[in-house]
């Protein structure tokens, strides 16, 4: 999903937990008010980072997941 939404340039706004949704083991985004798709690269940069920030701050008093999920946008970055 964070690859796709970095190829298209798309911000979601609100990456708290309550807005993903899993069924059948696939993550599914909700409140899709706030999403936008960047035209400029480093507005899509600054939102992506503040989406990022607050996707990890959902898991800050689980270590383990925060250092998974860390890991895997790690990978997912990787050519």
């Amino acid at each position: 999903m964070v690859r796709i939404f970095k190829a298209s340039r798309i911000s979601h706004g609100d990456m708290k937990a309550s807005n993903i949704i899993l069924h059948s083991n696939k993550p599914f985004l909700i409140d899709l008010d706030s999403m936008k798709q960047h035209k400029a690269s480093l507005f899509f940069t600054r939102a992506h980072c503040k989406d990022m920030r607050r996707f990890m701050k959902n898991w800050a008093d689980q270590p383990e997941l925060l250092h998974g999920f860390k890991a895997l946008f790690r990978e997912s970055e990787s050519p």
